[in-house]
């Protein structure tokens, strides 16, 4: 497997993960008094569009280790989003706030197969019109 397929797997894990917090949250608030409040509403709002928008970035066809970082960068920080939102969502439901932390735990199960941090120095190398291969590490 490619560095860029294993990228884009781990950041697909981690979609999974966020939308599995997103379906909880929704399944545990619908039909409840405080889904008619703003805040739950907001906050099921901006995990159904961090849900939509990790789509959306792995759905697209990797032509480069680049656009797999890419991804990944967005896709691990906004799984980690959707998972906090659902968590303060359901704070008071034992077992919806049970379920949640084993989602938060898979989330954190495994490390990226590329770091972070060299993600987005390939991210910004390629940007910049730097090739990566060909130039020394900052790190």
């Amino acid at each position: 497997m490619s560095l860029s397929g294993s990228v884009l797997d781990h950041a697909a894990a981690q979609a999974r993960v966020a939308r599995e917090a997103y379906a909880a949250a929704v399944r545990r608030i619908s039909g409840e008094s405080a889904a008619r409040l703003p805040g739950p509403q907001f906050a099921v709002a901006g995990m159904r569009a961090a849900c939509d928008t990790m789509s959306a970035l792995l759905d697209r066809t990797p032509d480069a280790l680049t656009a797999a970082c890419t991804a990944a960068l967005f896709v691990g920080e906004a799984a980690e989003r959707v998972v906090v939102a659902a968590e303060r969502l359901l704070a008071d439901d034992a077992e919806g706030a049970a379920r949640l932390a084993e989602l938060r735990r898979d989330l954190r199960a495994t490390p990226p197969p590329v770091p972070d941090d060299r993600c987005r120095e390939l991210v910004g190398k390629a940007a910049l019109g730097i090739d990566p291969e060909a130039t020394p590490r900052w790190l």
